[in-house]
């Protein structure tokens, strides 16, 4: 089939490595493609984008087809340069060895290395122009390919078998949250050059809001400003006037007894044009949402977007009030402290020229994290106060230190069983980065 001239030999050597190159270009380009900006693409009806997300649906397909193409223009390759080789040099020993490792050197780098680089460079603009000679290669050789398919597939079932069998399966049960919010990280990490770093740090704490527990984000119980309806009524309305919410949770005696929640603008309406009443304001509270501790944000935040809601207490699992959660919290957690900080002083959580930083008690561990470039353990106690007691097993009685990795921890302040004040002092100089495991 091929002319006998070397001249016409190596023209489609040449083509052969070209085909080649392109598969290679195909694979790297498919695979490194924004797949983000692909369904952006499809939205507005892009034919190559469409056909691109139909052909990465079925990613066995694809692979198989690619490589398909891939390795018989190999093949031929080799095939051609054997002959040619053969032709010039005669029937010696050293030929055959020559002619491999020419070959290999050859496909490396024209076949592999160098449509790889370009594929992966500009996968964007290559995988949705390319996606109609995949297709179509897919259709032609469509037998071969799903033969293929079956016997990798056969293969890949008994190895997953094996693995079941000696307890080894790494299968993980993921909700879509979870992954969605995974993908949102690994394409934040990868474009974040592109990105504004406000924007990029916004986008990564939304990706991160299903592993966030409303626990972690609430007001704690002692932190709350409320109502005990049974208290006189001057008492209540001093509460009410000086609040710096807009709810407060309205209770009777034990706190443990939630009426509702009292919309504090409702009754400054009526006040002091009409007389406030204990009945009055249980007429006007609202009923209040109860929600378990464990709870993602992220759910807390569709339901406060799917009922109009803004406020909701959190329970354990014995039905005990923990504290409350709005919806300024879980939008504080995304976009940056909006509201008031628990800082003494109005200080802001840096550090200091002394490299040290004062902080109450209250602050949430998740917030030092943030703010002082920390990394305290989550998975326990959610505020420094906290933090210390299960350090200390017990409530201080004067002012003592915890050295922990690049950060000492000095109680300042500790009163009504709570450690109020504390000073937080880095060891090292280095601000950017902090150890404290």
């Amino acid at each position: 089939m091929l002319s006998d001239s070397y001249g016409a030999q190596i023209v489609f050597l040449a083509a052969l490595l070209i085909i080649s190159g392109f598969f290679s270009m195909a694979e790297t380009s498919m695979m490194s493609v924004n797949r983000y900006r692909l369904e952006a693409l499809s939205e507005r009806g892009d034919r190559g984008a469409i056909r691109t997300i139909k052909l990465l649906s079925q990613v066995d397909y694809l692979l198989g087809t690619i490589l398909l193409g891939n390795n018989l223009a190999n093949a031929a390759v080799a095939t051609i340069v054997a002959k040619i080789s053969l032709a010039i040099f005669g029937q010696k020993q050293f030929v055959l060895g020559m002619t491999t490792v020419f070959s290999a050197f050859v496909i490396l780098v024209f076949a592999e290395i160098i449509p790889k680089v370009i594929g992966n460079r500009f996968a964007n603009y290559i995988a949705v122009r390319i996606s109609f000679f995949i297709l179509l290669f897919f259709q032609l050789f469509f037998p071969i390919i799903y033969i293929t398919r079956v016997i990798s597939r056969t293969f890949l079932a008994i190895f997953d078998a094996l693995t079941f069998f000696k307890g080894s399966s790494d299968n993980h049960v993921k909700t879509r949250g979870t992954e969605v919010g995974g993908e949102l990280k690994v394409f934040l990490m990868e474009y974040s050059s592109l990105i504004v770093s406000e924007h990029r740090d916004m986008l990564l704490n939304l990706a991160t809001l299903s592993e966030v527990t409303v626990e972690d984000l609430m007001v704690a119980r002692r932190n709350i400003e409320d109502i005990d309806i049974s208290q006189p009524i001057e008492t209540i309305m001093k509460k009410v006037t000086t609040a710096l919410h807009s709810r407060l949770p309205v209770y009777r005696g034990n706190y443990q007894e939630i009426i509702g929640v009292l919309p504090v603008k409702r009754i400054l309406s009526l006040w002091p044009r009409e007389p406030v009443t204990d009945e009055k304001i249980i007429e006007l509270t609202q009923r209040a949402s109860f929600v378990p501790r464990s709870n993602s944000a992220l759910d807390q935040l569709r339901f406060f977007i799917e009922t109009h809601e803004r406020f909701a207490i959190v329970v354990d699992e014995y039905g005990e009030v923990l504290g409350i959660l709005t919806a300024d919290d879980i939008v504080d957690e995304i976009m940056g402290k909006l509201s008031a900080n628990p800082m003494p002083l109005g200080q802001p959580v840096t550090w200091g020229k002394d490299n040290s930083v004062i902080v109450d008690g209250a602050v949430r561990l998740r917030e030092l994290n943030r703010r002082l470039l920390l990394s305290f353990p989550l998975d326990g106690a959610k505020t420094l106060n906290g933090w210390i007691l299960s350090q200390l097993k017990d409530l201080p009685e004067g002012d003592v230190s915890i050295r922990i990795g690049d950060v000492v921890v000095e109680t300042i302040q500790v009163s009504d069983k709570y450690v109020r004040l504390a000073r937080l002092r880095l060891i090292s100089d280095d601000k950017k980065r902090c150890s404290v495991t």
